[in-house]
């Protein structure tokens, strides 16, 4: 009986140290006392005026302010258009900086545009948002004579 006592506390001292996070679960790991802060240079972009069709990338860099670790979740941007190439998938320390690469394809979009990337990390809020502005214009056509 006492072997089996102490097999059962042995699994069950497995099984507890082996939670894995998830996206329903990150906001968990936040410590209330010394919490990470997302810190970002900009929140938003502006890419000026540009050709439809013109493919923009930027680099959003930010810093964790914060006492604790920082782990982001997800990275979700509205339409197709707008795709996250990269961003860090494992936790940032203390003082630590990263980025958050995104991809604008214009193609089809011409106006004053405006796209917005959202962020879940286990900071509160627990969601960020940043944006890329600018305007886009049709091709010039370049078999007119004038």
């Amino acid at each position: 009986m006492r072997a089996f006592i102490i097999f059962l506390l042995t699994i069950s001292v497995f099984i507890s140290c082996d939670e894995v996070i998830t996206e329903e679960n990150y906001t968990d790991i936040i410590e209330l006392k010394n919490p990470p802060i997302l810190t970002f240079e900009n929140e938003t972009f502006d890419f000026g005026t540009i050709i439809d069709g013109d493919i923009v990338t930027h680099k959003f860099k930010f810093t964790n302010t914060g006492k604790g670790p920082l782990l982001i979740s997800a990275v979700n941007s509205g339409c197709g258009c707008t795709v996250t190439r990269n961003w860090p998938k494992t936790t940032i320390a203390s003082g630590e900086s990263s980025y958050i690469e995104v991809e604008f394809n214009s193609e089809g979009k011409a106006g004053q545009k405006t796209k917005t990337i959202n962020l879940s990390a286990n900071t509160k809020p627990s969601s960020t948002k940043l944006r890329l502005i600018g305007e886009i214009v049709g091709p010039t056509d370049t078999n007119k004579n004038n």
